[in-house]
């Protein structure tokens, strides 16, 4: 050996862990450099004879191999040649005294690490041997990396999968993927992402999406339905990142994460109608189903300002039962209860589909009409209602008639320009129907404008 090397700390570093395989035939040499290697790594095996290397490597496993190339019993390319076959990430590094080019030719096919020429210059194979270590280094810590990576990936709720952008193959996918999809992982790697879609035309669009909105923003969100290996059809959210290639040669590739919302859907499904129960109940009388006092003034005040502004008439009818109070008295609030919702289920037969029917409380209904043409179209409908009430109800196995009376006010008067608002509508048409009592019910009065007239007219004459 011509040179002695010094290496820096950081240099001892990178070789004191390693556990080397020198084999040389030459005593001196192997002597020589066997102390030199032994100063500088955790563990140095020597052979005498590729044989002996080659068990010794099956034996102890170490990280690199320096061999000599011409010995007895099995030369350095042979030893070389099966140690890459036991273990293709195996370092060696070659040393001889032949230059001749057809060895380097035939150590680069075996894919060997260096060629050192003797007599070996130490700062020659120091260098090879750091180079040898750093890449063991990192190969180890990026096989820890990617075990950690994928016992994460693996732990995970959500199923992942990383799809070739280009070919739109799954190139990888976890084991929450496996259990989501009913895939095994074999059935999915190396297919069309397109089984998980519904059909092949979601497909282009998602990916037409995918990767526009990938390449503007760097990820891409949204929610869909994806397709179980039973065909199986489930709500789900996407999140989409890029692997950006080292270079301008390497594929895009997709980092595919779904998370199934079947539970949150109907988690939410289940809140929406309880809230659509709830807005129902705020706004409905919960006996007949019909508008209660608070919709039914807001569709009021609506109505007036429609009314206003389209220079339109509307009137307000206010409808109360004739005899209910004796019906419940005799037979109970369960058969009053069944007559009030019978009495709505006929009102809303005859109103309009655009007009509101509501119920103030006990026996009491009222109805919103828009768009009147004239007094007389109200009236009509008034007797219909009328009419409609004086057919006996079978409620229980009991024949009841009740009959009612009906007050009607308009707004605007037809007479005169109205001020009023929802509330004196309602009053006033509550003071015909009262007018209408006094004139022995069955029948309906009509609030005459700002003159507190009223016209009635009974169904008994």
């Amino acid at each position: 050996m011509t040179t002695q090397l010094t290496e820096t700390d950081d240099d001892t570093e990178w070789l004191k862990e390693l556990r080397i395989l020198y084999v040389e035939d030459e005593e001196g040499i192997r002597l020589q450099l066997g102390q030199f290697l032994k100063r500088r790594v955790q563990d140095v095996i020597i052979a005498h004879d590729g044989r002996e290397g080659l068990a010794l490597f099956a034996e102890h496993k170490p990280d690199i191999v320096i061999t000599d190339l011409l010995m007895p019993n099995m030369n350095g390319l042979e030893m070389t040649e099966a140690i890459l076959k036991i273990n293709p990430r195996t370092p060696v590094i070659i040393t001889t005294a032949f230059n001749e080019i057809d060895y380097p030719l035939k150590a680069i096919d075996l894919g060997v690490e260096a060629y050192v020429i003797k007599p070996i210059q130490t700062e020659r194979l120091t260098r090879c041997l750091l180079k040898c270590a750093r890449n063991l280094s990192f190969e180890a810590a990026y096989r820890k990396g990617n075990q950690l990576l994928r016992l994460i990936l693996s732990s995970l709720n959500e199923a992942v999968f990383i799809i070739n952008a280009e070919t739109k193959q799954l190139t990888y996918c976890n084991q929450m993927a496996e259990t989501l999809f009913g895939y095994t992982q074999p059935e999915l790697i190396g297919q069309m992402a397109g089984i998980l879609y519904i059909d092949q035309g979601h497909l282009q669009r998602s990916f037409a999406d995918i990767l526009k909105t990938c390449v503007d923003s760097g990820s891409y969100e949204c929610q869909g339905r994806l397709r179980r290996k039973n065909g199986e059809i489930f709500p789900c959210e996407h999140s989409v990142r890029p692997i950006i290639g080292a270079s301008a040669t390497e594929p895009l590739q997709l980092v595919y994460v779904v998370r199934d919302i079947t539970l949150q859907k109907r988690a939410e499904n289940v809140f929406l109608e309880h809230q659509a129960q709830l807005d129902f109940l705020a706004n409905h009388d919960p006996l007949t189903g019909l508008s209660n006092r608070r919709c039914f003034q807001d569709r009021l005040k609506n109505a007036l300002a429609r009314s206003r502004r389209l220079k339109t008439h509307l009137a307000v009818l206010f409808i109360d039962l004739d005899k209910f109070k004796p019906v419940n008295d005799r037979f109970g609030h369960e058969v009053g209860d069944d007559l009030l919702r019978t009495v709505a289920g006929r009102l809303s037969l005859i109103v309009r589909e655009q007009d509101t029917l509501g119920r103030f409380g006990g026996d009491e209904f009222v109805l919103i009409i828009e768009d009147v043409r004239d007094v007389s179209a109200v009236t009509q409908v008034a007797e219909k209602l009328i009419r409609a009430l004086d057919d006996p109800f079978e409620i229980s196995g009991h024949q009841l008639c009740v009959g009612a009376s009906v007050g009607i006010s308009l707004f605007p008067s037809f007479t005169q320009t109205a001020t009023e608002d929802g509330e004196s509508l309602i009053h006033r048409a509550d003071q015909a129907m009262y007018r209408a009592k006094l004139h022995g019910g069955d029948g309906f009065c009509l609030y005459e404008g700002d003159t507190e007239e009223f016209t009635c007219q009974s169904q008994q004459g």
